[in-house]
């Protein structure tokens, strides 16, 4: 009985961390629709798996939508039906940042302009694009890569038709994009580090036995 209260009390910390490290609250509502449902289908109906099903269905949907556009962009229309996708606007200034929240990444900050009943707009979405900072590539590759990014005006506006000064841009309704992952990326940058540790092992061992055959020879 000890050991249930402890990790439900355990499971209930981990998924506050989890909620409140930066993802909306609304994720919360599908968690629980659908830990609910595993719930509901299986035969244990104690309180510990009830838990275990909302955690792990949290888990999976903030997952599928950190890596998705397209459900980013559904999951924002359902809270959001005032908003209208805008079919003309101009980005007016790219700028790339370093660290914030998440030192190892590389974060663009966009500016665009938009006109509606003749009146002008000028917004700026903050982080639409980010992408986790490569080991091996340098601020030449992330400059071109933006550069290509903004040719391919894959960027999505949405406006709030009752007061056209709101507005909310993505990039992109693809159904994929894993840069835009943390999780996915946090995992890459884990093992592109794994990988530097290796190489470094294996130079480091090649060495000992360059010097260690080069002494055996001078005796």
């Amino acid at each position: 009985m000890k050991k249930d209260i402890q990790l439900i009390i355990i499971l209930g910390i981990l998924f506050l961390i989890l909620v409140f490290i930066g993802n909306p609250i609304r994720w919360i509502i599908y968690g629980v629709v659908g830990g609910s449902l595993l719930f509901l289908m299986g035969k244990d109906k104690s309180k510990k798996r009830f838990l275990v099903s909302v955690v792990i269905s949290y888990l999976l949907i903030a997952f599928l939508i950190s890596i998705s556009p397209y459900l980013k962009i559904k999951d924002f229309q359902l809270f959001h039906p005032n908003y209208e996708q805008l079919t003309e606007y101009q980005i007016t200034d790219a700028k790339l940042h370093y660290g914030g929240r998440r030192p190892r990444y590389t974060y663009v900050t966009i500016k665009y302009a938009y006109s509606l009943k003749g009146k002008a707009y000028e917004q700026t979405e903050k982080e639409p694009i980010k992408w986790s900072n490569s080991l091996w590539l340098g601020s030449v590759y992330e400059r071109e890569k933006l550069s290509e990014i903004i040719k391919e005006k894959d960027f999505l506006v949405f406006v709030n038709r009752n007061n056209p000064s709101e507005s909310k841009m993505f990039y992109s309704n693809k159904l994929l994009y894993l840069s835009g992952s943390r999780a996915f990326q946090d995992i890459f940058y884990l093992l592109e580090s794994f990988t530097v540790l290796l190489i470094g092992i294996a130079l480091f061992g090649f060495g000992i036995f360059i010097y260690v055959s080069l002494k055996n020879k001078g005796k």
